[in-house]
């Protein structure tokens, strides 16, 4: 099966919560860090040109960016300095860049995520730094710096990039960017973001750490689609807001097709329809693939159904549905993502080392595979196994057995089931997809019903 290429929301809550609850501090902060070369290219600090209309849709307002101010495509990042996905994603900056000089604006805008304790002041800290002309500088070793972003990283930072230390240290006291820090997070909101990284490529939607690859097509397509309008006597400066507006098909942002969304647990549903509520569940970290290439439908106004998932990864009985559920991710290529959270017994040892080996295996960008050599094993699980898993994948072996044997495995998974139980999850396993919850072992035939009614929303 083709794993790798599914949509597929990497949340893993398994000790997981590891992403969703928190991130282990010491298997995060052990990533290598990322070749950022925004330094080695310092013509995309230069914004030559009459800058670009703004778009009401998605408007930038005077956030940081790269390249030129008139350029034919505008490229918006929403990202999170704690997201490991977004430190993967981060040298794509100088790699795109590099690659469109002429043609590509790269535009900044915060959004940190509740699980991350540090992320807002580091994103306060950020416009802090743009607000006295150091932007890049500090956002490179925000990435760079290896360790977590808390007060005295982030002065030391701001020592290192030579910002005036007393105007620093005010702007963070006073909450200064507070403000401008919410209207960011409201807009990705209103775009229907709730995970990092996001691209939007003049309007249309890409998430996740991604190749230069991934995105060479699609700015390729809006350079061809903006030498059009050139040529059409439309002026460079008013590319960017028709764009927009063509590929988000003239929706106002508040009226964007919201994210799928579960109601409080007193309320919820097994398979009636209902209205979409705001989602009580927590942020997550994101990674899962775009729309399909060549489809500027999807591509401008796609919204993905969100399967989440808990339960017991240990458990036998949850390897029909895992089947199943890897089934219903290749028959509907690019339109499902799916979180994975825990809901276990604590004092179990088999599940606790069995949700640690599922956060490491999304920690080697392998969760898929990894996950389907546990729904298709037969008999008992034991460690013996899961190393197998882990050796036949090409885990680093060390890293894995560190994270099996962590001692925080036990507290994790107590506050994961806690977080779970809030969601209203009292069962293993519980499936929610978009509204509707189903208990237990679900027909296939009855999941198929709940993600065709949701994709005809």
């Amino acid at each position: 099966m083709s794993k790798q290429r599914t949509a597929i929301l990497i949340i893993l809550a398994a000790l997981g919560g590891f992403v969703l609850g928190r991130l282990s501090a010491d298997l995060r902060w052990r990533l290598p860090a990322p070749p950022i070369r925004i330094d080695s290219l310092p013509f995309v600090l230069e914004h030559p040109g009459e800058p670009q209309e703004e778009s009401e849709l998605i408007p930038l307002g005077d956030a940081p960016f790269l390249g030129p101010a008139s350029a034919k495509v505008t490229l918006v990042v929403f990202c999170d300095f704690e997201c490991p996905f977004c430190r993967r994603a981060a040298p794509l900056s100088a790699e795109l860049m590099g690659r469109y000089r002429d043609d590509l604006r790269l535009v900044f805008l915060n959004l940190p995520l509740d699980i991350h304790p540090n992320a807002a002041l580091a994103a306060q800290s950020a416009l802090a730094a743009h607000a006295q002309g150091h932007f890049w500088p500090f956002h490179d070793r925000l990435y760079l710096s290896g360790e977590p972003l808390t007060r005295e990283t982030l002065d030391r930072i701001a020592t290192q990039v030579g910002l005036d230390m007393e105007a620093f240290a005010q702007a963070l006291e006073e909450d200064t960017y507070a403000p401008l820090l919410s209207s960011q997070q409201a807009l990705a909101q209103q775009l229907g973001l709730n995970g990092t990284p996001s691209f939007l490529i003049n309007g249309r939607l890409l998430l996740g750490a991604k190749p230069v690859e991934a995105f060479a097509p699609i700015i390729e397509e809006e350079i061809e689609a903006a030498e059009a309008l050139l040529d059409q006597g439309i002026p460079l400066r008013s590319l960017y807001r028709l764009r927009v507006a063509t590929n988000r098909q003239g929706q106002q942002p508040d009226a964007l097709p919201p994210r799928a969304a579960v109601r409080p647990p007193s309320d919820l549903p097994t398979v009636q329809e209902t209205e979409a509520a705001p989602s009580t569940a927590p942020q997550a970290d994101t990674a899962f693939s775009p729309p399909r290439q060549g489809d500027d439908t999807l591509a401008a106004s796609w919204t993905p159904v969100e399967l989440r998932l808990y339960t017991d990864y240990a458990s036998p009985r949850y390897r029909p549905l895992g089947r199943t559920i890897e089934d219903l991710l290749e028959e509907y290529p690019d339109r499902l993502v799916i979180s994975f959270h825990s809901f276990l017994d604590p004092s179990d040892p088999d599940a606790l080392m069995t949700s640690a080996a599922l956060y490491r295996a999304r920690m080697e960008d392998k969760l898929m595979e990894f996950h389907h050599a546990l729904v298709t094993h037969e008999g008992p699980l034991t460690r013996g196994d899961l190393e197998r898993f882990a050796a036949g994948l090409d885990f680093d072996l060390e890293a894995f057995d560190q994270a099996l044997d962590d001692p925080e495995n036990l507290q994790i998974a107590a506050n994961l089931r806690q977080q779970a139980e809030q969601q209203g999850v009292v069962l293993s396993p519980t499936l929610f997809i978009g509204p509707h919850r189903f208990v237990g072992i679900t027909p296939a035939s009855d999941l198929r019903t709940a993600i065709r009614a949701a994709l005809s929303e």
